[in-house]
Order: structure tokens, then C-alpha cells, then sequence
């Protein structure tokens, strides 16, 4: 399954997806994963460990979580569409 396939089957809120999406076109790897993973995975590591954060995100909007960040959720999905987006244009060799 492609990383678009994967975010494609994501089922989130429009206005998250469009701040995300706005978001993704400043997006620059090594400035905005590290603010929102704390690291910068290695390539092949990215794409996993973003899913991984946002799902946890996601569970903390859906429960309602006095610890959920929308900014923090937007900034996981803005690097998940832009990650994407690279690794559809240069894909990660298996």
C-alpha cells in the first residue's frame, strides 16, 4: 500500500486536513520532525513513526485528552502529507 493509499483511508476532521494541507507547503524535514516526533527518523523509519503519532493524536482528540494539542496534531499530519509526497516523487528503496 502506497503512503497516499494510507492517508487516504485516514478519516479526519475537514478543517484539520485543510490547516494540515496549508501547512505541508512549509513543511521542511529536519526543522518541523524534530519539533513534532522530538527526532528525525532515519527514511525508511518516517512515514511508521508519524503514522504512530498521529493515530495516538487522534485517540487524545477523540477521548477528548486535556493532553491533545491541535497544533501538534496539524503539524504530524502536515509532515505526514508531505513525507508522502517525497516518498511518492523519490520512494525509499525496500
Amino acid at each position: 500500500m502506497s503512503a497516499r493509499d494510507t492517508l487516504a483511508e485516514l478519516v479526519r476532521p475537514r478543517l484539520l486536513v485543510r490547516a494540515a494541507r496549508l501547512a505541508a507547503l512549509d513543511y521542511r524535514a529536519a526543522r518541523d520532525l524534530r519539533s513534532a516526533l522530538g527526532t528525525v527518523p532515519t527514511r525508511r523509519q518516517v512515514l511508521p513513526t508519524l503514522l504512530a503519532a498521529e493515530e495516538e493524536a487522534e485517540g487524545e482528540r477523540r477521548t477528548r485528552a486535556r493532553t491533545y494539542s491541535a497544533a501538534h496534531h496539524i503539524s504530524l499530519l502536515a509532515a505526514l502529507i508531505a513525507e508522502a509526497r517525497a516518498q511518492e516523487r523519490k520512494p525509499v528503496a525496500a
